[in-house]
């Protein structure tokens, strides 16, 4: 068996020869590879690529070393970092800030709205007692108007009477008048109308009467007008109805038609208590204010002016009634808070 192991003489000289070999081609192998290297050493080294090593290594001296940059930029971004991270805490801050004054301001809008709610309410409560006030006060007018005029219903007006022509005694002077005009039985009492004296050119006061009865006055109305013309002294005076003065007013406003209508020479008439009676060629009209008579004879054809009606106090606050708006209407003031 160990005969088995050992090689033999022949085995032993091929092995050795084979050995040998090989370390003649690793030599020559070696041997080339080193004439390579001297070659290459031994070429010349060129001048260009030196002064660019030279300059490559004073630059390279110049400049710091690349982690020392790299360390400086990192320092650079974190400082701009810190930056903006301060400056998004201050813009936070302050973003807080502006929610808390709009928070507070929403609940003072709703405060404002609430109590300007409540003040609508006030204010409409306010306009209907008042509208109610007014009715009232626009029926104890009407009362009022009424009571005058039949309290006045026993007096008439003397106009065109000149001023002094009465004497010392007004009651003595419109009896005698009276009597030799009209031939009618004596009155209750007279005087001028209230007012400043005028002059001798102007329009003389007129003269208010007061009969005893209703009826007598009546009666010098019916033949005082029956006569058409009554004079005293050659100068010609007048007879009327005295009105109370709102009723005096509405017949004043006829003054403008009455006018025109005189120059068209048209007849008309001046019922109690403010109306107007028009006998035109095509039939009678009869209108109840002012207002109606001017527009209605403006589409006659006439050229006159219409009247326009004045508003009373209950029109105007009719007019101007409070609208409510009411929160009711509009977004709630507390919603930007809860958006926001």
């Amino acid at each position: 068996m160990l005969r088995s192991l050992i090689p033999s003489s022949k085995e032993t000289v091929s092995l050795s020869q084979d050995v040998t070999n090989d370390i003649h081609t690793t030599r020559s192998d070696n041997f080339s590879h080193s004439i390579k290297i001297s070659s290459s050493i031994v070429q010349p080294f060129p001048v260009s690529s030196a002064e660019e090593r030279v300059n490559e290594g004073f630059s390279a001296a110049a400049s710091p070393p690349r982690h020392e940059a790299n360390a400086r930029a990192n320092t650079g971004e974190g400082s701009a970092l810190i930056t903006i991270l301060e400056e998004l805490r201050d813009f936070r801050r302050e973003f807080q800030e502006f929610k808390s004054d709009l928070v507070r301001a929403n609940n003072r809008i709703t405060e404002a709205e609430t109590r300007i709610t409540k003040m609508e309410d006030r204010v409409q409560n306010v306009e209907q007692v008042m509208l109610k006030m007014l009715k009232i006060i626009g029926e104890q007018e009407n009362k009022i108007a009424d009571q005058d005029s039949r309290a006045w219903r026993k007096n008439l007006r003397l106009y065109n009477v000149p001023e002094g022509a009465e004497g010392s005694s007004m009651p003595v002077f419109v009896e005698k008048v009276l009597t030799e005009c009209l031939d009618l039985p004596s009155i209750e009492r007279s005087h001028r109308a209230l007012g400043a004296v005028r002059n001798r050119e102007g329009t003389p006061r007129s003269i208010l009467i007061c009969f005893a009865r209703f009826d007598t006055k009546e009666e010098v109305l019916r033949k005082a007008w029956a006569k058409r013309t009554v004079l005293l002294n050659g100068q010609r005076i007048y007879f009327d109805q005295d009105y109370a003065p709102a009723i005096l007013q509405k017949r004043k406003d006829y003054a403008e038609a009455k006018r025109d209508l005189k120059q068209q020479n048209i007849r008309f008439q001046t019922p109690y208590p403010a109306k107007l009676r028009v006998f035109y060629q095509e039939g009678t009209g009869l209108y109840s204010t002012a207002e109606e008579a001017t527009a209605d004879m403006w589409t006659r054809g006439f050229q006159i002016a219409k009247v326009v009606p004045k508003q009373t106090l209950t029109e105007q606050l009719s007019n101007l009634m409070w609208e409510k708006t009411g929160m009711s209407q509009r977004e709630p003031a507390g919603a930007l808070s809860n958006s926001c």
